[in-house]
């Protein structure tokens, strides 16, 4: 894609999530939410601004960490709508084509986008969106695309009142438009008499008004999610979450129960390996080949060698397992413990320090069960009261 940069807005208050944070930098499969359209802006190598606002230290620092100076940043003082954000920008517009996305579709791939630029291209429009179908039982989450008489328009969620049946395409908030355009239309979009917002979408009737041509794709609903609230993160969650299982899947990667996993973005599988049901893996996981992973066991920031196997609730966290070493159950093993090939860690076990020979066998945590009758002497546990 050439002549194009990225417009990301960023600044919205998220009212609907009512965590009192940006929705911005929740994890959605162990990733902040604006990582996953910035990262792929950047595999595009699409220059890209970042409109903020709302707390936006925090996603300033979320976006400089994973791009350092690579995305640039406009800050929205006051949040009046979306095409007040895009405003913000005008000092920013150098490239012949603007790419405009909403900064909350985790779920969108390289392929709607190079969709829309080539339609856009092709049909030579001064702008081009994408749509999906949708009936949107939420009814307030997405517009809707009007067309009557020739004439293209976009109802915003919160002012639609027709029949969703009639009217059943919505707008994903995935535009490109052309700047000649844009520098000309922009300060004809008015404020909303309802909402005192102003609405990018308006752009849309203005160039049908200005019989101007106007272009669409169609994306699969699913793809083009957006989050507004957090039933909307649990099913981005869950539908990103299948994607990487199937993946893996696709690799050789065995889940005995794929609808009880916890799965992060970062966390790689070798082929032959199971994974059994109830199992989290978080974080920067490497495990190797043709191992098992028992069932409610919890990985995080570990290296697992080939041929480990990891017998049900254990956690190891920032652990280091050499091959063919045989973990638990009830393991734990934390604060960079090494254990070394062919290794075998017991039962209750609390393993820190860095193994030394192959083949050894860690300490138990307590040996009093042979000595108690009751559960209550094992460590962490609450000893009964004495009735008085």
């Amino acid at each position: 894609m050439k002549n194009i940069q990225a417009i990301v807005l960023a600044a919205g208050k998220a009212t609907r999530f009512n965590t009192g944070t940006t929705k911005l930098t929740q994890k959605i499969c162990g990733q902040e939410m604006v990582l996953y359209l910035t990262k792929l802006l950047t595999h595009l190598k699409i220059p890209t601004t970042l409109v903020v606002g709302y707390q936006k230290e925090q996603v300033m620092e979320t976006v400089k960490r994973q791009h350092e100076q690579a995305v640039s940043f406009v800050t929205q003082e006051e949040q009046l709508g979306t095409g007040h954000a895009l405003m913000c920008t005008k000092s920013q517009w150098q490239s012949e084509n603007l790419l405009i996305l909403n900064g909350d579709m985790p779920l969108i791939a390289e392929d709607i986008i190079q969709g829309l630029y080539d339609k856009h291209c092709q049909t030579q429009a001064v702008m081009s969106f994408v749509v999906a179908h949708s009936e949107d039982p939420a009814g307030y989450s997405y517009g809707r695309v009007i067309q009557i008489d020739g004439s293209l328009q976009i109802v915003e969620a919160k002012h639609f009142d027709g029949d969703p049946h009639e009217h059943c395409f919505v707008n994903a908030g995935v535009y490109i438009v052309s700047r000649s355009f844009l520098e000309q239309a922009i300060s004809e979009i008015k404020k909303n008499e309802k909402s005192r917002e102003f609405y990018l979408t308006d752009l849309v009737q203005i160039a049908s008004n200005h019989k101007k041509t106007v272009s669409t794709t169609l994306a699969a609903f699913d793809r083009i999610r957006g989050v507004n609230d957090l039933q909307e993160l649990w099913a981005a969650e869950q539908i990103k979450r299948s994607e990487l299982i199937r993946y893996w899947m696709s690799k050789g990667v065995r889940f005995t129960m794929p609808q009880a996993i916890h799965l992060d973005v970062q966390v790689s599988i070798g082929a032959g390996t199971t994974i059994s049901g109830g199992v989290h893996l978080v974080g920067n996981c490497a495990i190797g080949s043709n191992c098992t992973i028992g069932a409610f066991s919890s990985l995080s920031e570990a290296t697992i060698g080939d041929q480990v196997m990891i017998e049900p609730h254990c956690i190891i966290s920032d652990a280091t397992i050499g091959a063919h070493a045989h973990i638990g159950p009830f393991a734990h093993l934390h604060n960079q413990a090494i254990v070394k090939e062919h290794a075998h860690i017991e039962s209750f076990t609390y393993t820190t320090q860095q193994g030394t020979h192959k083949a050894t066998t860690a300490h138990q945590y307590v040996s009093t069960a042979e000595q108690n009758t009751t559960p209550t002497s094992f460590p962490g546990a609450i000893k009964p009261q004495k009735e008085a």
